[in-house]
């Protein structure tokens, strides 16, 4: 018994004794200052780059959330950018001047380059946001069909790669009446369909008839301050509503592809009685040819206010004994969104 005990008292004094060990580690990565320690990367040794080779993840943001601060700290003293301006627009004494730059005043001077078309970036995405009538221009938007939903005073958002929605707004806004029951929300629609999601849990079901088919969330609903948020995707999904996330503009595309196909069919309803026509007076032992020319033009957002791109479809459709068969030409002007689309690439 008495080993026993005094093992016991052994591994726990082998354990308190390894514990600060651990823990300075983690203290002496959080105090460092890798920039500090090794400078600037333009003049550091074949042997530190060999040392940095080897760094963690962590080690290599210690490095450059410290140079960072560093370049902050000099931009308050002195920005080189601000004074001299945009390099293209230099005369020829500073040219001469800036021969005599150190790497640290040049890297003053792209630091602070760069700070500044960070910025115009994101005030042109927030002119972008405003015209195309997103109402939360400084964060995630999520827009059904060709229309931009408005949560009042609540605002979707993402964390840890999942996006959030209001789940009054967005169950209201794709045709269901909401309720609690049970600690559950019960989205009812006049279908008969009945979506169920229990609060705490990343299940959830949807009845059609005496059918019930289970899914499961990324994550659970949350509720912040006092209102209730969904995943939008998986449930979205559920329902056969299609969703696409833009991650430039940070909006969700919520598209009910069974309502945009009707609504299509609806608006072409005098093209399709004359084709329904047109079929009905074909003799079915004759071959017939139809030449068919599509012009479609799109506003895109681009580096100018109302990038213009044209997709035209041009082809020949051959009915008869043996069926149908097709050939078309698809052409796509790219003259106004063409400079976009080769600083994308």
């Amino acid at each position: 018994m008495k080993r026993r005990i005094a093992l016991c008292l052994s591994i726990v004094m082998l354990i308190s004794c390894a514990l600060p060990t651990f823990v300075s580690a983690t203290d002496e990565l959080i105090d460092a200052d890798y920039y500090q320690e090794y400078g600037n990367q333009e003049e550091w040794s074949e042997e530190q780059w060999d040392e940095a080779f080897q760094w963690s993840d962590e080690e290599w943001s210690n490095y450059y959330n410290h140079y960072n601060a560093h370049m902050d700290a000099q931009l308050e003293i002195e920005n080189y950018f601000e004074l001299y301006g945009d390099m293209g627009e230099w005369s020829d004494k500073t040219w001469i001047d800036s021969d005599s730059w150190t790497n640290d005043q040049w890297n003053n001077y792209n630091y602070g380059e760069s700070l500044y078309l960070e910025e115009l970036d994101r005030l042109q995405l927030l002119d972008e946001k405003k015209e195309m009538g997103l109402p939360y221009i400084n964060g995630v938007n999520v827009v059904f069909g060709e229309t931009p939903l408005d949560f009042g005073g609540l605002s979707p958002f993402e964390q840890d790669g999942v996006a959030f929605v209001p789940l009054r707004g967005l169950l209201e806004a794709l045709g269901a009446v909401v309720t609690f029951v049970d600690n559950t929300i019960i989205g009812t629609f006049s279908d008969g369909r009945v979506l169920s999601i229990p609060m705490g849990s990343t299940m959830f079901t949807l009845t059609q008839g005496e059918v019930i088919t289970e899914f499961e969330n990324t994550a659970m609903p949350c509720e912040v301050d006092g209102s209730t948020y969904l995943p939008v995707r998986q449930i979205a999904q559920a329902l056969n509503v299609g969703v696409y996330w833009d991650s430039y503009y940070e909006v969700i595309f919520l598209t009910d592809w069974a309502a945009l196909v009707a609504e299509i069919d609806a608006n072409f309803t005098a093209v399709n009685s004359i084709l329904a026509a047109s079929q009905a007076t074909n003799d079915p032992t004759q071959s017939y040819i139809a030449n068919e020319n599509v012009d479609i033009k799109g506003i895109l957002y681009g580096e100018e206010a109302h990038d213009v791109t044209t997709l035209s479809v041009e082809g020949e459709t051959h009915m008869g004994l043996e069926g149908i068969s097709a050939d078309y030409t698809v052409n796509l002007n790219v003259d106004d969104i063409k400079d976009t689309l080769l600083q994308s690439m």
